[in-house]
């Protein structure tokens, strides 16, 4: 939930919901790479992610904890 998913490269992304869907419309056709990420969670990059004019696909991610370093005040 709430995690940013975004092709890189571009200005398409979307936030997961509460249960952890997302939706990212007029992708263009071809390949891309998608980037989910959240605090406290490595980000995880897909590459090569195949985009297919009018389809819809279904891309999940595993997001593995991870610690923050919030550094000296």
């Amino acid at each position: 939930a709430s995690a940013q998913v975004r092709i890189e490269g571009t200005a398409f992304g979307a936030v997961a919901d509460s249960r952890g869907y997302y939706f990212i419309n007029n992708v263009p056709a071809g390949s891309v790479d998608v980037v989910a990420q959240f605090v406290g969670y490595k980000p995880v990059k897909l590459t090569g992610v195949r985009i297919s004019a009018g389809q819809t696909i279904t891309q999940d991610f595993a997001l593995e904890q991870q610690a923050v370093d919030i550094g000296e005040i």
